[in-house]
């Protein structure tokens, strides 16, 4: 979905907030750029917040090795376990969630908290879910 857009005239670009990121789109060179907030060396989550009517699925991003056994457990604020997911991440680092709990039905709106357990260590980042 594309949330706002605005022409910047001095540079001869349009800039586009999407789901997916910042597209800044060059009218003199007709070549777009997805500029996205996140660091792949660290455990993150994108879209934040995610507002699961619009954004369909979340991602969480994070540098693994190939093999590498991987899970990831979502606690809501009261750090009540929400659903893990097991399985690694995709060749390009990441790993989608749904929204949905180990009942297949949709979270509430909220602060989560999201654990993922790699090589016997644990990294944490944080979630905002609105329906």
């Amino acid at each position: 979905p594309v949330y706002t857009s605005y022409i910047h005239e001095n540079l001869n670009q349009a800039w586009i907030g999407t789901g997916e990121g910042l597209v800044i789109y060059d009218f003199d060179t007709n070549n777009d750029e997805i500029i996205q907030s996140y660091n792949e060396s660290d455990f993150s989550v994108f879209p934040n917040p995610f507002i699961i009517s619009q954004d369909g699925n979340v991602r969480f991003y994070k540098e693994v090795g190939m093999g590498i056994s991987t899970e990831i457990n979502i606690f809501d604020f009261s750090m009540d376990h929400v659903i893990r997911l097991e399985g690694g991440f995709t060749s390009v680092n990441t790993r989608d969630w749904d929204g949905r709990n180990s009942r297949g039905l949709l979270v509430a709106n909220g602060v989560y908290f999201c654990k993922l357990t790699m090589n016997n260590k644990d990294y944490w980042t944080k979630l905002v879910v609105m329906n």
